[in-house]
């Protein structure tokens, strides 16, 4: 296998949610799904805490990471990465999860994704939004709309401990 094999595929975590004590409202799973890009080359030390799901989730117990590349050429066939947000996190800061350059992502996937980094983000926000609009990296329509990132903006948040990518 070659040094850098990027492949894309669907990564999968959920996150509890719980209310106050005195709430009425019951505690919440959200699943969170969204395309990325990982490294395959470097994924092995977490290969066992990450589950693989492929055609109509079904979980492949037999699936090693050395052959997701293989079976990837086929375009039908999504590839879905099941794992602790932690994990997530932990390989994205090492490098090895990467955004999708083209995409655009809600700010409540990426603040989960980012963790830590996610301050960076708002900072370069509250110095630069307005050039940041304008480059179509961030979209801010109204303060009751969500916001949206662009990967490429996302993926220079740790390029290189960069905070700014132009």
């Amino acid at each position: 296998m070659t040094n850098n094999v990027c492949l894309r595929v669907t990564i999968k975590f959920k996150v509890k949610r719980i209310t106050q004590h005195n709430s009425n409202r019951k505690d919440k799973t959200l699943v969170y799904e969204q395309p990325m890009i990982i490294n395959l080359s470097k994924i092995k030390p977490y290969s066992k805490k990450i589950k693989i799901f492929k055609d109509n989730n079904k979980e492949l117990l037999s699936f090693s990471l050395k052959d997701l590349n293989s079976t990837s050429k086929n375009i039908n066939n999504e590839i879905i990465l099941d794992s602790n947000i932690n994990i997530w996190r932990q390989l994205y800061t090492e490098k090895i999860l990467k955004f999708i350059e083209e995409k655009n992502y809600t700010s409540a996937f990426s603040r989960k994704i980012l963790h830590d980094n996610y301050k960076t983000l708002n900072l370069i926000y509250e110095n630069m939004g307005h050039e940041l609009i304008k480059n179509k990296m961030i979209s801010y329509y109204e303060p009751t709309k969500k916001r949206i990132f662009n990967g490429k903006f996302l993926n220079s948040i740790i390029q290189n401990n960069q905070t700014i990518f132009w």
